[in-house]
């Protein structure tokens, strides 16, 4: 397995994930980041806020960019 790291960098706002998770292949890497933008975006909706323009950065255990998705 490998452990990914889901960082997010949007307008004023960013985070780093310094707790990966291990995941089986870059396939569930990229489920588990979808289920995480949607879970972004559903807070900001709750909050009456408008949604992040940015993007959520998946990098592995070696520090190499996987996948990016937008916000």
């Amino acid at each position: 397995m490998t452990r990914y790291y889901f960082n997010v960098s949007a307008e004023n706002e960013s985070g780093t994930d310094l707790v990966g998770i291990d995941l089986p292949s870059l396939e569930a890497a990229r489920h588990h980041a979808i289920s995480q933008v949607t879970e972004l975006w559903a807070e900001r909706l709750l909050l009456g806020k408008q949604p992040l323009a940015g993007w959520l950065e998946v990098v592995d255990d070696e520090a190499r960019a996987a996948l990016r998705l937008p916000l």
